[in-house]
């Protein structure tokens, strides 16, 4: 929840900023912005409370944490470095795979062992780079500088809609493995302008793809993941239909054809490639992500997760329950001296798991009971693990995370630019400069982990999916 307090302190401080603009030098700094660049959709003076993301100078990052179902369970490392060269921010870390070796029994007379020095390995992680912009025309600017009022009316309803959005980017990403992809087309109604998914996050089975969009947000398409071949047009996404797998858009792309990649862009850019590590990617054994944090994991078997197929272990038509938990945990704490301490799942798979969960309630007090689900916990080994949900997550996954090997490496939290001196730049386009401005921010991040083989990951259990 956002205090008042932090509003008006913002209010006041970018408030007196724009009304001092002028004598400042706001024109100037404005009119200094050249270039090209491609025009977004921009906000009229009826859209007035849709014109979010500027007046706060506060951080979001701490909103968002606490809003995020996952970002929570990253711990926050050092340690940034920049390469001269590129001018790219990165992360060094050393991964021990071996201990020393030199011990042994011996006879009295027997000589010492022979010691072997360890084996390390250096990961190298590079940052990635999260944006997010506003625009609006010159009116509207107008309007909401004209009185303190407007800019606390225009907060209140900006705030929590910019940390839902960026909540909602952020949680997808740290389920997905770097790749940007969103899912890929199963299937094309041009004549309804509406596709329908398939492979959540590109990956081969996994459902829940329509999970992974936003209303009003632009994609792109590709023919590979990497986006190296893209088809021509941005699509705006105009609606979604959970109960079919489908997106609705306002037009489809050139040439749009089954098996493309879907990924966030528009027509200046886009995110193939370009998303922050996420959970498929950590929690694998090299299926899904051959190369981790510069590694490659066939050299070395601590640099894989513990991925269990449900249904090659315990036959098929196999479910979420207790018995694989419990076998997943096993596996991971003998192989990996794992101690899973916390279970993340989708909704489908907590319903399955609760179903099998419930039949150890005990009543102490029969007089009284209340029915339902709340908070729900397993007990693995000497533990009593929380199970957590992910709304966005494919519905036949599970997690088991030990967090302390889960890492986050920030450079910045979100914050607004300012380079030119004002949080607002002009709107260019190839005739020239138009009434309308834009703002936007940025923060720079990656999470990975220092010893993936701490966690596991449960795949192709059977789930009944909501509708």
């Amino acid at each position: 929840m956002i205090s008042q307090n932090r509003i008006w302190i913002a209010a006041i401080g970018i408030v007196t900023a724009l009304i001092l603009a002028p004598v400042m030098g706001l024109a100037a700094s404005i009119a200094a912005v050249g270039g090209l660049f491609v025009v977004g959709d921009t906000t009229t003076t009826t859209d007035l409370n849709a014109a979010m993301k500027v007046i706060f100078e506060d951080s979001i990052i701490n909103n968002v944490v606490v809003d995020s179902e996952l970002l929570d369970l990253f711990e926050q490392s050092g340690g940034i470095k920049t390469e001269t060269t590129t001018g790219g921010r990165y992360i060094e870390t050393a991964q021990l795979f071996a201990l020393p070796a030199g011990v042994g029994s011996r006879g009295e007379t027997g000589y010492i062992p022979v010691p072997r020095g360890p084996i390390v390995q250096n990961s190298r992680i590079y940052l990635k780079k999260v944006i997010g912009s506003v625009e609006m025309t010159g009116d509207v600017l107008k309007r909401v500088r004209t009185d303190i009022g407007a800019f606390l009316d225009w907060g209140e309803q900006a705030m929590p809609r910019l940390v839902e959005r960026v909540t909602n980017e952020l949680d997808r990403m740290l389920l997905g493995f770097g790749s940007g992809v969103k899912a890929q087309v199963g299937a094309i109604d041009a004549g309804n302008k509406t596709i329908t998914l398939k492979n959540a996050m590109g990956v081969a089975g996994l459902g829940g793809a329509v999970f992974q969009f936003l209303p009003n947000e632009s994609i792109r398409a590709a023919t590979t993941p990497a986006g190296t071949t893209l088809r021509a047009g941005a699509m705006i996404v105009e609606d979604i239909y959970h109960a079919t797998n489908q997106i609705k858009v306002d037009a489809i792309a050139t040439n749009l054809a089954e098996d493309d990649y879907l990924a966030e862009g528009d027509a200046a850019d886009n995110s193939f490639g370009k998303d922050p590590m996420g959970l498929l990617g950590i929690v694998d054994d090299g299926g899904i992500l051959a190369t981790f944090q510069s590694i490659d994991r066939a050299n070395y078997t601590a640099w894989r997760g513990h991925v269990i197929d449900a249904q090659a272990v315990f036959g098929a038509g196999q479910r979420l329950t207790e018995e694989v938990v419990v076998y997943a945990d096993d596996v991971a704490y003998i192989r990996g001296g794992a101690k899973v301490d916390v279970i993340v799942t989708s909704r489908d798979g907590l319903r399955d798991l609760w179903k099998d969960l419930k039949g150890d309630r005990s009543f102490n007090d029969p007089r009284s009971y209340t029915g339902g689900k709340g908070g729900i916990f397993i007990i693995l080994g000497d533990r009593v693990v929380p199970i957590r949900v992910a709304r966005k997550m494919p519905p036949s996954l599970c997690f088991g995370l030990t967090r302390k090997h889960l890492k986050k490496w920030m450079l910045n939290k979100f914050e607004w630019d300012d380079t030119t001196g004002s949080l607002f730049r002009q709107v260019t386009d190839s005739t020239g400069r138009k009434d309308a401005f834009y703002a936007y921010g940025s923060t720079q991040l990656e999470t990975g982990s220092d010893d993936p083989q701490k966690h596991f990951r449960i795949e192709n259990f059977v789930t009944g999916e909501a509708a």
